[in-house]
């Protein structure tokens, strides 16, 4: 311990002597390192981290699963039959989905976030009280209580040790959930929910817990025709296959406590689905574990060229310091007592950079955190420092010491002490062996460089794709509209004719062009789908016939630009008569993609298909139109079809600007009925661009660690050509003493510096190609071996190493000849 200690007091006099050199190997490093510890604060809570309940490997999720995929909302009805009947669980929860709340307190109001849960929720996942109680049994039928969430009672009431008991006011839901006239409930504080526990959805995190069932809270109604989410736990020795079939003989009592329509039902409750939810349910983890996972590839990636600099630094630095280690080695020194003191210096060097990193990591991760959320989405993720993200970081740091240290170490004490303590002047000009290692070196952070350069340009040309994409509507100056509110007791024709006179009034408006209705617009996540039978087409061994579907108003398709094909529009009397009620004709509009697939080139028009399931009459089809993306911008071309509705969101088309309009629609709206109000305004291109989302993100902080990664390596690389031309100034006196000219200098030096620039290019280009397959998923339009993106990439490249090798080749051309060879 004491010739440790000896070590680390010398390596940091040696480190403060050389300022220049120890600021920039610790900020390389912090760059590095910080950049892998704010990834992983992501990747972590994202991908990895269970929650943080009891025994979380036990539980699962309850979902049906039906030829429109798994559903993981089920009915209120479906969990109290589960929780009831279903012996294979030894417990089982129900939670509905986070909605606001307008809440007063001590004269304060504010809107706050609240979930409904079973009232076994907490008993079930294993969740102490921080303060008071939580839930028990005789709060299921109860609207007397709730329990805060710890950030909420942090933030809202001071740390208040007195809060349970006190009782707090709230009004209906603020958003899309909110029906019928605003009402006042009040509710007493049962007790406060620990630190880190944030429910089983991972970024969403509720600022209170409500009784799920108790008779007078608000929107109660909402969440039993909207559903819960069911997650269980098995009992002991029981696995997912075993019970899954328990399950099985429930499923006929499912479905007949099932409030979906009978139209539905056989199609999402064809089988139950248990998945395991150790890690919880996440929408984030859909949207961006892909992206996260790549970022990680990305971020190790730029370490290693971080490391490949410092380690480029400290073999240059034991180069200058070679007769020093030849003289302590003549004097009686082991090797390894040397090679030990030069890694207590790099380990300095990356405790430094470990510490810097940190606070770097810190900074970059709430941004990351901040950058995931969306206006429809908004993700909390806990990114702080724990025993996780430190026991990763110590792995970097022992890793870092190990790929930076030990090489230059070793070579730095390699060579024979005679001949080392015969060379004179200048001093040691380094081996073969050592110039080779600077050499694979500098090859090697221009190849990690090219590849993460050639995967932002890969991901920059996907979203340029996306972007400029035809998706079949037109996405500029259309304005979608979201409403709620309108009374659950008005009758299907009160209704019609509420949005009736919307649109005419809407269409009034100065600017408007056209205004429409439809259940939901595209790009918005949601999709509706039925199981048909088309006339004149047999479904083939294994087909399913199984189209998706919107109801839609008249003029939709003017406004939403799509183009009419053949046939006509719907009319008013069409979206008035077309009910399942209705013992007439119904009809329907179909796109092109569902034309030629059950009627090849023959015309469709007249034509008819009916549901499979239900009493509802068939269709007939009246138009076809072109193709759209309803879902996604990446779907294929998919069936789908139109049908006339009378009530749903509000799409408008004007001639300027869309934003214009929200003040004059809130007035109309609140003119034709005060109860409605507007939830949700954005233009269309707005809502697209929301979906393109994580393509926006992975592409920004892709190109943004592919240029630091360039940065670093052009640093590199400069550093290396330094060196290397002071290690020649008198093989370069020598050249000029003999008639070299000076632009003769200029080309060797820039030829030395070219050349490892376009060895690493190749390099780079070959590993990109092999590991191109990491990103297809993510690509839209783009070959992995996009010729565009490569060569604009590797033009940056070579830009980047002429910049770097022409400073250093300047130096070379100012060499004085005579000077060079007095020294040498």
């Amino acid at each position: 311990m004491q010739s440790l200690w000896q070590d680390i007091r010398y390596g940091l006099r040696l480190l403060r002597k050389n300022l220049g050199f120890t600021v920039v190997a610790v900020l390389t490093l912090a760059l590095g390192i910080g950049a892998n510890t704010a990834i992983f604060s992501i990747l972590d809570p994202l991908l990895l981290r269970k929650l943080p309940v009891q025994n979380p490997d036990e539980l699962v999720w309850v979902n049906s699963a039906g030829t429109l995929g798994p559903a993981e909302i089920s009915e209120v009805e479906t969990y109290y039959v589960y929780r009831d009947k279903a012996q294979i669980f030894s417990s089982i929860l129900a939670f509905s989905g986070i909605a606001t709340y307008d809440v007063t307190h001590d004269s304060h109001t504010a809107s706050v976030k609240g979930q409904l849960v079973s009232a076994n929720y907490f008993t079930v996942l294993g969740i102490r009280p921080f303060a008071g109680r939580l839930f028990s049994d005789e709060d299921q039928h109860s609207s007397a209580t709730l329990v805060l969430s710890f950030d909420f009672w942090k933030r809202e009431f001071d740390s208040d040790p007195d809060v349970v008991g006190k009782a707090l006011s709230f009004g209906d839901q603020a958003d899309a959930s909110r029906t019928g006239p605003a009402t006042t409930h009040s509710y007493v504080i049962a007790g406060v929910a620990p630190p880190g526990f944030f429910g089983a959805e991972v970024g969403k995190s509720p600022d209170f817990y409500m009784p799920l069932g108790a008779a007078d809270l608000p929107s109660q109604d909402y969440w039993q025709t909207h559903g819960v989410t069911i997650l269980a736990r098995l009992k002991p020795g029981v696995s997912i296959p075993q019970a899954q079939a328990g399950l099985d003989p429930l499923l006929h009592e499912v479905e007949k406590t099932s409030a979906l329509p009978e139209i539905e039902r056989n199609e999402n409750f064809a089988r139950v689905l248990l998945t395991p939810a150790a890690r919880g349910l996440s929408e984030a983890r859909t949207n961006f574990s892909l992206p996260a996972q790549i970022l990680m590839i990305v971020v190790a990636l730029l370490l290693l060229i971080a490391c490949g600099n410092v380690a480029n630094l400290l073999l240059a630095r034991g180069t200058a310091r070679r007769r020093e280690f030849t003289v302590r080695l003549a004097l009686g020194a082991r090797r390894w007592r040397v090679i030990r003191q030069l890694l207590a210096e790099s380990t300095i060097l990356a405790l430094a950079g470990t510490a810097s990193g940190l606070l770097v990591g810190q900074w970059t991760s709430r941004l990351l955190v901040a950058s995931l959320s969306t206006r429809q989405l908004p993700v909390l993720l806990a990114t702080g420092l724990n025993r996780r993200s430190l026991f990763f970081t110590a792995v970097v740091l022992v890793l870092t010491v190990l790929v930076c240290g030990l090489a230059p170490a070793v070579f730095a004490t390699r060579g024979e002490l005679a001949a080392d303590l015969k060379t004179q002047g200048a001093g040691y000009r380094g081996s073969v062996s050592q110039s080779r290692l600077g050499t694979f070196l500098i090859v090697a952070q221009v190849a990690l460089s090219m590849m993460l350069l050639a995967g932002a340009g890969l991901l920059l040309h996907s979203l340029f794709n996306l972007e400029t994409f035809d998706a079949g509507f037109d996405r500029d100056k259309v304005l979608t509209v979201t409403m709620s509110g309108y009374s659950a007791s008005r009758t299907r024709d009160q209704v019609a004719r509420f949005y009736d006179q919307l649109i005419d009034r809407v269409r009034q408006l100065p600017g408007v062009r056209s205004a429409s209705i439809s259940s939901f617009t595209p790009i918005s996540g949601k999709e509706v789908g039925v199981n048909v039978v088309v006339e004149g087409y047999t479904l083939r061994q294994g087909e399913v016939a199984n189209e998706r579907f919107v109801g839609i108003s008249p003029e939709y398709f003017d406004t939403m630009g799509i183009p009419l094909l053949a046939g006509r529009d719907f009319t008013r009397e069409d979206a008035h008569s077309n009910s399942p009620s209705y013992q007439s004709t119904n009809v329907a509009i179909i796109n092109r993609t569902m034309a030629r697939r059950f009627f090849g080139d023959r015309s469709p028009l007249g034509k008819h298909f009916r549901f499979v399931e239900g009493n509802r009459p068939p269709m007939e089809i009246v138009g076809v139109v072109a193709d759209s993306k309803y879902n996604s911008l990446r779907e294929s071309p998919t069936d789908f079809f139109y049908i006339p509705g009378t009530h749903g969101d509000l799409e408008i088309r004007t001639n300027g600007s869309a934003k214009t309009l929200a003040g004059p629609l809130r007035e109309i709206l609140h003119s034709l009925d005060s109860s409605v109000t507007v939830t949700g305004i954005s233009t269309l291109r707005q809502q697209v661009d929301e979906s393109l989302h994580p393509d926006r993100l992975i592409a920004a902080l892709c190109g943004a660690f592919s240029l630091l990664a360039l940065a670093l390596t052009c640093v590199g690389l400069y550093g290396a050509l330094a060196f290397h031309v002071a290690r020649r100034t008198s093989e370069i006196g020598i050249r000029m003493a003999l008639g070299a000219d000076r632009r003769d200098i200029f080309k060797l030096v820039m030829r030395h510096g070219m050349g490892l620039a376009f060895a690493g290019l190749v390099l780079g280009i070959f590993a990109a190609l092999s590991a191109g397959s990491l990103l297809a998923s993510v690509l839209f339009g783009v070959k992995q071996a996009d010729p565009l993106a490569f060569l604009g990439v590797s033009v940056v490249l070579l830009l980047s190493a002429f910049l770097a090798s022409y400073v250093p080749a300047r130096r070379a051309m100012a060499v004085d000849p005579i000077a060079a060879l007095r020294d040498e």
